[in-house]
């Protein structure tokens, strides 16, 4: 247990260090390792109580979630934006493609 409170605790405090220069891939794998440590942080509550040093660890692990929450919004707002630039470009592109065959022929009349 206390290596996985330790480890938690580390794994946070690098992320908070860095937090504004974090791109999403390193997000996505702080996440992924969170994941995972928790996960065996709740296996061993199932065999052990948690120590209370270990609650106040957790604790403060968890002051920092707002922050995290902040930048992943960053990164789902950031992403939606795109995504609407894409649709966007894609409406514009669709005006000037055909929307009739390339074998058809117009004609124009004189006055």
């Amino acid at each position: 247990m206390d290596e996985l409170v330790q480890l938690l605790e580390a794994l946070t405090d690098q992320l908070i260090s860095e937090i504004e220069h974090v791109d999403y891939q390193a997000m996505e794998r702080f996440v992924e390792r969170r994941e995972s440590i928790i996960a065996g942080i709740r296996a061993v509550e199932g065999q052990q109580p948690i120590q209370d040093k270990h609650k106040e660890s957790i604790k403060r692990v968890m002051q920092y979630d707002p922050i995290i929450t902040r930048k992943i919004a960053f990164f789902c707002n950031e992403a939606r934006l795109k995504m609407q630039g894409i649709q966007q470009a894609n409406t514009q592109r669709n005006v000037y493609d055909a929307a009739y065959g390339s074998d058809s022929l117009f004609f124009d009349k004189r006055k």
